[in-house]
């Protein structure tokens, strides 16, 4: 494959000015201007370039125009060129992409736009995470007991998808979460998200009572559910009956949060700069009918 890189040809990532001092096949060494010499892929540094030509180019998301009788979307500038190092750790402090002049509200946007629905984005108090709900989830106290889609920054990953979660006391009518697992055992539905699952490499994660790490992660194999518990030594096949069982059986006082989820690592999440948005919310959208089935929209 064809790469734009010349050995000792001088190009820029969002680092800055480098200058190529080796490069064989995809692999290349790469000298910054303050002297610091990096192992790279030719293949990573190409995609940041050409994702920097594009966002000089135009520094807008452009919005599909709304259709008479639907949601009303309007396209606006975003303070978003794409994610930095510095973004991705567990905190907030020194960070702006959650907001809904930055990424946040560009997600909403998109999404928005391509589902003539309007969505907000949530900033999620001192976490590193943002939420995306319909707009009649006005509050962040109200989202808690519904279904949303989410981004989520680590220190070395990004995670995006549904989400949902389940309380550690009796829930009443206005959490979805039995909704949710009821729709479950829907074949219409299970053909589509295992489609989703299987397009974008998606799994299931289950962190309870606001631990860090799952404490299982459900995949899809071959055309099977697959179960894997942190306190069992062998993973399990399982059907979407007993998926949904797995979660009826959960215990009453135990939270849970769910999601079903993408990752992309730090670097290539960076290199995508603001085509990011996109690539998101195309999970979104493939996650849409799970969405509505949890929240009961007709």
């Amino acid at each position: 494959m064809a790469y734009p890189f010349v050995k000792g040809g001088t190009y820029r990532n969002r680092r800055g000015e480098y200058q190529v001092i080796e490069l064989v096949g995809d692999k290349m060494l790469i000298r910054y201007a303050d002297g610091t010499v990096q192992q790279s892929s030719a293949s990573l540094q190409a995609r940041i370039l050409q994702n920097m030509q594009a966002e000089q180019r135009a520094r807008t998301i452009t919005a599909r125009p709304a259709q008479t009788g639907r949601a009303r979307v309007v396209a606006r500038e975003y303070d978003f060129a794409g994610l930095q190092d510095s973004d991705f750790k567990r905190g907030v402090s020194g960070t702006s992409w959650r907001a809904r002049g930055s990424l946040g509200g560009a997600l909403a946007e998109r999404l928005s736009a391509l589902t003539q629905r309007e969505f907000q984005s949530f900033a999620i108090y001192r976490r590193a995470e943002v939420h995306l709900a319909e707009s009649a989830h006005s509050s962040q106290e109200e989202a808690i007991h519904e279904a949303k889609f989410f981004l989520e920054l680590d220190s070395q990953q990004a995670l995006y998808g549904f989400y949902i979660e389940k309380s550690d006391k009796p829930m009443d009518e206005t959490w979805q979460w039995l909704t949710f697992v009821a729709a479950l055992r829907d074949a219409s539905l299970q053909r589509q998200i295992e489609a989703a699952m299987s397009r974008y490499d998606l799994q299931w994660r289950l962190l309870a009572d606001w631990a860090v790490e799952p404490h299982t992660i459900v995949t899809l194999q071959d055309g099977d559910l697959v179960w894997q518990a942190a306190d069992e030594a062998e993973s399990r096949r399982i059907t979407w009956r007993e998926f949904a069982a797995n979660l009826e059986a959960m215990e009453e006082d135990e939270w849970c949060n769910l999601y079903l989820c993408a990752t992309l690592d730090k670097e290539e999440a960076i290199a995508q700069g603001v085509r990011l948005v996109e690539e998101v919310v195309e999970v979104y959208r493939a996650l849409l009918p799970l969405y509505d089935a949890s929240t009961e929209r007709n």
